[in-house]
């Protein structure tokens, strides 16, 4: 006897539609746990199913930063929901490797493609074109960190520049003056407003003249943070913020090796939130990244993306959260 879709739909307590779309591997807004269910029932009533691999691809700058490790980590657990797998390729800090990245994943005809942009790039002609040609082969791209317009793909992206302004005005609301900062690169005109843009606002506001001095540019590397560190204490800095935590825990290396109180000394904040900093025995001041919400809204924009593939861009904005420990304090007195 012919197994009809219909009979398994109400076996399986879903529309003949659902379960059509389902047994025939195409794009539906369901849970992991619904998909099974209308599986198992069309294997139980004797139905020949064969189950499509569906992969989503991330491609990150850099697997060594802890934050991409905590990001991938929320952003494959949320794709297992849905019944994906997660492959990950790593730019190591290359464009020229971020674009081949891109380009094996569109010849893999991954489901959708997850990216976060490396930012110190000057020309973003290659990668618009490489983009365009993936998206018009129905592929969905989703950036992550960067909202940039003119790649005309989706985008969640984090409030850099009020993450950079809390920071600052933390420290400056305890006394400091002489305000260190260490960033991965120069502001680059291509992105939106940044970490650094958010510091200097911050300083402005409170009538503090902004200097070079105070200013280092390297990258997001412990190694990065502990090199830089005596550089700003000489410069006469009483805290430093970090753009992000790995930097962060090259400075907090360093102070305590040179027996440089934190915070009596020297404050210090970090950005991102990644779980060892909290373990510290001093509790690393942070601005947080809800790394759980980007992953899920990230995943939910390729399943709605996938279904409907000619709806407008999406660029959602995420908020980050200042969390205070016990690497901040006063500033010392004189």
């Amino acid at each position: 006897m012919r197994i009809k879709l219909k009979d398994i739909a109400e076996a399986a307590g879903v529309s003949s539609t659902t379960c059509s779309l389902i047994l025939n591997n195409k794009p539906i807004n369901v849970s992991a746990e619904t998909k099974q269910k209308v599986i198992n029932t069309a294997q139980e009533m004797g139905y020949n199913y064969k189950q499509k691999i569906h992969n989503f691809g991330l491609i990150v700058p850099d697997l060594e930063n802890l934050y991409y490790t905590e990001l991938i980590k929320n952003i494959s657990h949320t794709a297992q929901k849905w019944g994906y797998n997660l492959v990950i390729l790593d730019s190591n800090n290359s464009t020229d490797q971020e674009l081949r990245n891109l380009q094996q994943f569109y010849q893999a005809k991954v489901d959708g493609i997850l990216i976060s942009l490396i930012s110190d790039r000057t020309d973003l002609f290659p990668l618009i074109s490489l983009v365009r040609k993936i998206t018009a082969s129905k592929i969905p791209i989703v950036l992550l960190d960067y909202s940039i317009s003119a790649l005309g793909c989706h985008s969640v992206s984090m409030d850099d520049y009020y993450g950079g302004y809390m920071a600052t005005k933390h420290l400056i609301d305890l006394g400091h003056r002489k305000i260190g900062c260490i960033r991965r690169n120069m502001d680059n005109p291509l992105v939106p407003p940044n970490r650094t843009s958010g510091f200097r606002a911050a300083l402005s506001e409170a009538k503090i003249p902004y200097s070079k001095d105070l200013m280092i540019d390297g990258k997001f590397t412990v190694e990065c943070g502990y090199h830089s560190a005596p550089l700003l204490l000489e410069r006469g800095a009483t805290a430093i913020f970090a753009h992000n935590d790995m930097i962060a825990l090259g400075v907090y290396h360093y102070l305590r090796e040179h027996h440089i109180r934190i915070p009596e000394d020297v404050s210090l904040v970090g950005f991102d939130g990644v779980p060892i900093i909290s373990s510290l025995e001093l509790p690393l001041t942070t601005v947080v990244q809800p790394i759980p919400s980007i992953a899920e809204r990230s995943i939910d924009i390729l399943m709605d993306s996938l279904q409907n593939p000619t709806a407008d861009r999406i660029a959602i904005t995420l908020q980050p959260e200042l969390v205070i420990r016990s690497t901040t304090g006063p500033v010392r007195s004189l």
